[in-house]
């Protein structure tokens, strides 16, 4: 598997580094990080039940 890559089913998630909360993705750095680190940083969706 090549350097960095993302692969169906493997836990991995890109992360965009210092990226807005709104607004565009494009020309953002990326990090290749597991899905549990990408969704603590993502901001909440509304209070859990």
């Amino acid at each position: 598997m090549k350097r960095g890559a993302v692969k169906k089913g493997d836990g991995k998630e890109v992360h965009h580094v210092n990226a807005p909360r709104l607004g565009k993705l494009n020309n953002k750095n990326v990090r290749v990080v597991s899905k549990k680190y990408n969704r603590s940083k993502q901001p909440s969706r509304g209070a859990k039940k």
